[in-house]
């Protein structure tokens, strides 16, 4: 009896770990450039990558401009959850609010 609820704790602890592991995970899927003004194309490639995981789409026919690439690769630099930096990089690329929006940046 002893050994099952051994085994009951164990598998408990390492089911919470695996949670946390794949919650922090997010976070560590997005890739890094090599500073907030590479406009190499592997740069712009792993910031279009970086758009996909954090689930932010740009509306047809928008094209992100230099200075939204510089805010968006500065926003997924900084520390923040993954929900924050989706949320910010969304503002700068779709500009649904009045203080950000298409142009942003971080200047």
């Amino acid at each position: 009896m002893t050994h099952l609820k051994t085994t009951a704790i164990i598998a408990t602890l390492i089911s919470g770990l695996g949670v946390t592991a794949a919650s922090a995970a997010s976070v560590n899927d997005l890739i890094a450039t090599n500073g907030i003004y590479d406009r190499s194309a592997e740069a712009i490639s792993a910031t279009r990558q970086n758009l996909a995981t954090l689930g932010v789409s740009t509306r047809k026919g928008d094209v992100i401009t230099s200075e939204e690439l510089t805010a968006i690769q500065s926003i997924l630099r900084d520390q923040g959850s993954f929900e924050s930096k989706a949320r910010r990089v969304d503002l700068v690329v779709n500009g649904d609010s009045n203080e950000f929006g298409n142009g942003f940046n971080a200047r």
